[in-house]
């Protein structure tokens, strides 16, 4: 247990930057943090004397990481955006949008985007999600090239929406 915290005090100033590196907000962050240190210290054990403690917590790190990414992705992938009203796809949208820049965008995004129409939210929810337009398409009984022009039209929508 003294190595650990021994180990684990000399890199945590390193590891707590590559954290509020890789995660969204800072609440992401200290909770990577966190769960990577309780991680590592369940197996350390397994951890080999000699070899980069540095490395094999950024390991840690990043295997942590992708398991919340996954987490919340099935969380997501649950919903049935038809289903939502479409004042729901917006605020989900926003929210969405909000997280990814977080200290970028104005608090009056969802305003702005109260302006789209409802399958113009559904596309941007979509691709928020990283589907394709072809995947899209198919998803919505489209050609592959009106799901191309209908995700165009619907950031170029959305930017003049978030210009105004």
């Amino acid at each position: 247990m003294k190595d650990f915290e021994k180990l684990w005090r000399a890199h945590y100033p390193a590891l707590r930057r590559l954290a509020r590196s890789v995660a969204v907000g800072r609440e992401d962050s200290e909770d990577l943090l966190s769960d990577t240190a309780l991680r590592a210290l369940q197996s350390f054990d397994t951890f080999e004397e000699g070899t980069s403690f540095h490395n094999w917590t950024c390991r840690i790190m990043a295997n942590v990481w992708l398991n919340t990414l996954r987490d919340r992705m099935r969380r997501v992938s649950s919903l049935s955006f038809e289903d939502l009203e479409p004042e729901e796809l917006i605020r989900l949208l926003a929210d969405g949008i909000q997280d990814r820049f977080a200290n970028v965008l104005d608090p009056s995004i969802e305003e702005a985007l109260q302006s789209l129409d409802r399958n113009d939210v559904l596309v941007l929810v979509a691709v928020s999600e990283g589907e394709t337009p072809t995947e899209i398409a198919s998803d919505r009984g489209w050609s592959a090239s009106r799901a191309r022009v209908r995700v165009c039209r619907a950031r170029e929508r959305a930017c003049r929406a978030l210009l105004n």
